[in-house]
């Protein structure tokens, strides 16, 4: 009789772990859905929005003028994307700070 409680006990307790799992995996899953759906743009402060963004273009050769030719001696070094160059400011017109 004992063993037959012990047995009934556990299969209850796993039955109810289940459920209690299934359901919480149904509402993470539900909320998941509900949030793509919405506009992606909610998320995107409005300061962020109203600023355009336009990166600059450098053309190739006035990137060249502004390392002086890619030279070893600008050369500051290598990362993922290839070798990082210093510039030279006056070599890009109407450049920021950045390149």
């Amino acid at each position: 009789m004992l063993l037959w409680f012990r047995m009934v006990g556990l299969v209850l307790a796993l039955v109810v772990m289940t459920t209690i799992s299934l359901l919480c995996y149904l509402k993470w899953k539900n909320q998941s859905r509900g949030r793509s759906k919405g506009s992606q743009d909610a998320c995107v402060p409005d300061w962020i929005k109203e600023k355009e963004h336009e990166l600059p273009f450098f053309s190739f050769s006035s990137i060249e003028i502004a390392t002086d030719h890619f030279s070893d001696a600008n050369k500051l070094g290598h990362g993922g994307f290839g070798p990082v160059y210093k510039h030279k400011l006056e070599a890009l017109s109407g450049a920021d700070s950045q390149l």
